[in-house]
């Protein structure tokens, strides 16, 4: 298992945002990996754009400084606390294209960030960018869901679901989730099979107990049983479940409850050269829905 080698964690000033603080310094220190953390001078017309509150025409005179005072601290307060030294940057322009071109600049293979934030000049970013980078962004994302009732996060992970599709694709998900977890990490193999109509439409116990026969159910299990293998070949511990559900997203969900684990990892799906969409809109929606922290890892570039 490679290690991540640079860690970079958005800030923009909020508590919400510091959420995903300490699960980046615990990889950080585990990994060996740099820490860098960047918040974003975002011009002011974006900021309009994203809320409802009207904004002064010019950032407030000293902004700037303020802002490289805030890193700073959060830096020290790294060091201080778990023994992790952070480096300090600051961005400027639309978020989202600021972000991403720091993690191409500074070879940056994991971004560890929490979904919202807001901080006191109502620079509301980390929700709505969050979503950008989703689409754009080349390197493994970490999201850590800040609401009340979400688990922060622990690490090292001691069970990891892998959400696969039976795709080359969502395969590309396995390796950085791997790297998050260590030989006593239980990876839970997890594909999920959505109900054909007419079985969905019957009583629920009778669809049930006829799709659990079904071949759609055998050729998932065949499947995850070969991955299982070649991880147990690998000495991880590893299993694999099948849900049933009628949509992809509420069974990742379903059984990350149930089988109580403390990552979701799911790869996206290219489309159309650079765009990319969800997994049928999976890794957004388990984004909003999951109480554990979720890697979402992009398809790897071609050539």
């Amino acid at each position: 298992m490679s290690p991540f080698r640079s860690i970079l964690v958005p800030l923009d000033g909020s508590p919400l945002a510091e959420r995903a603080l300490p699960l980046a310094t615990r990889i950080a220190s585990r990994s060996g990996a740099r820490l860098e953390l960047a918040t974003v001078r975002a011009p002011v017309h974006a900021l309009a754009l994203a809320t409802d509150v009207p904004v002064e025409a010019a950032p407030p005179a000293g902004l700037a400084g303020e802002d490289a005072s805030y890193l700073e601290k959060c830096a020290a307060e790294v060091e201080r606390t778990a023994g992790v030294a952070a480096t300090t940057v600051m961005l400027d322009g639309p978020v989202p294209e600021a972000l991403s071109a720091r993690v191409k600049e500074a070879g940056v293979d994991l971004v560890v960030m929490s979904t919202h934030g807001r901080n006191a000049f109502s620079r509301l970013w980390l929700g709505s960018v969050a979503d950008a980078l989703l689409r754009t962004l080349e390197a493994p994302m970490l999201l850590v869901r800040p609401h009340p009732g979400a688990r922060a996060g622990s690490h090292p992970f001691g069970r990891i679901l892998l959400a696969l599709d039976g795709s080359a694709t969502a395969a590309e998900a396995i390796e950085p989730a791997l790297a998050l977890g260590t030989h006593a990490t239980e990876f839970v193999c997890c594909r999920i099979v959505e109900p054909p109509l007419g079985i969905a439409s019957l009583p629920y116990p009778v669809a049930v107990e006829l799709e659990t026969a079904s071949e759609l159910e055998r050729q998932a299990a065949d499947y995850l049983d070969g991955v299982v293998a070649g991880l147990r070949a690998r000495g991880m511990h590893a299993r694999f479940v099948v849900e049933v559900a009628p949509g992809a997203a509420m069974g990742l969900l379903q059984a990350a409850e149930r089988e109580q684990v403390d990552l979701i990892a799911l790869a996206t799906r290219g489309l159309r050269g650079f765009e990319r969409f969800l997994l049928g809109s999976v890794a957004d929606k388990v984004v909003r829905g999951a109480e554990q922290p979720v890697l979402v890892v992009p398809p790897a570039r071609e050539g």
